[in-house]
């Protein structure tokens, strides 16, 4: 009886969202707006579980002095560090200087960090994804390399062609590709979006 009134709970709420970007009332409106209202209360209370999950685990590590409770012990420090710096405003902090600090000596740097590691991974993949064992391999890798050559000022003064190849790929094939990918996804998106409304997959009873 609980599963049944999950999913026409589930049902009802994804018709009447879906409803309300088709139809103008003031009825679906007014529904809409509050589902949406509860979806941000839930993911809300879903961030604050985690959370405390995160504190709760990395608390039992340190008070236990586990392998590795070092670095649970920066965790919990940053993220009460964060929290500190949220609540800021709301303590009666004069300014928001220490805002400002945050974002640009410590979030930034840390962004620009995992970016710069980012890359190393990035050049082993398509080293690994660039062999030339089939011919489909070899139009990858001459692909490649027409791009990266023609996005270098020295690829026009080899050969001006080449940078009119260099922009037909990027205009032609790589153009579709993207597309291909995007419709691929928004059908997935779409039949996932019914079949969770016909209610044949119930992800919220897992």
């Amino acid at each position: 009886m609980v599963k049944k009134l999950a999913v026409a709970i589930a049902v009802t709420s994804g018709l009447l969202v879906l409803a309300g970007f088709f139809f103008r009332h003031p009825l679906l409106a007014m529904c809409q707006g509050a589902l949406a209202n509860w979806a941000t209360i839930a993911a809300a209370f879903a961030l604050l579980l985690g959370l405390a999950n995160l504190l709760t685990f990395h608390a039992t590590n340190v008070r236990g002095r586990r392998s590795g409770w070092g670095y649970s012990l920066l965790t919990l420090a940053a993220a009460l560090a964060v929290l500190v710096v949220g609540f800021a405003p709301d303590l009666g902090w004069p300014g928001d200087w220490y805002l400002a600090w945050v974002f640009g000596y410590v979030y930034e740097p840390l962004s620009i960090t995992f970016l710069a590691l980012l890359a190393f991974f990035v050049v082993s993949a398509a080293y690994r994804a660039l062999r030339m064992r089939t011919w489909e391999s070899a139009a990858l890798v001459l692909s490649a390399i027409v791009v990266i050559i023609g996005q270098l000022p020295l690829g026009y003064q080899l050969w001006p062609g080449l940078v009119e190849a260099k922009d037909w790929l990027l205009a032609v094939p790589v153009t579709a590709g993207m597309r291909g990918i995007l419709l691929g996804a928004a059908l997935g998106a779409m039949t996932l979006g019914l079949r969770v409304l016909l209610g044949l997959d119930r992800p919220y009873l897992d």
